[in-house]
């Protein structure tokens, strides 16, 4: 659960450009925000992947479509270990188990501290 919740506005109609507004990343590990776009407009168009949540330092996307493949689990895996690794350091544990968990929800979780 989240203390505040925070809504705004933002003047596009693609949901990938939203860090780009938000000026969100280029602190601690967080990447820039021309990465973010960059990733989720990737994983938009390979994976259905919409952003459902943002802060400062988490994004959740939601997916419609998972990785049809144990090998092409493990490339996303592996893209997303480079783009939030904490989710393998401070998580899930191993490249391996990530692209498990990524063949069995669609749900994406990343954070940055």
């Amino acid at each position: 659960l989240y203390e505040d919740v925070v809504f705004a506005i933002i003047p596009t109609e693609d949901a990938t450009e939203i860090p780009a507004y938000l000026n969100l990343g280029s602190w601690d590990a967080h990447p820039p925000a021309e990465y973010h776009v960059a990733a989720l407009r990737h994983w938009r168009d390979t994976y259905g992947a919409e952003p459902v949540v943002m802060t400062y330092e988490i994004i959740e996307l939601r997916v419609t479509r998972r990785p049809e493949s144990r090998a092409d689990a493990l490339e996303l895996a592996s893209e997303q270990y480079r783009y939030a690794n904490d989710i393998v350091t401070q998580g899930i544990g191993t490249i391996p188990n990530l692209a498990g968990s990524l063949m069995e929800s669609d749900w994406w979780y990343f954070w940055w501290d």
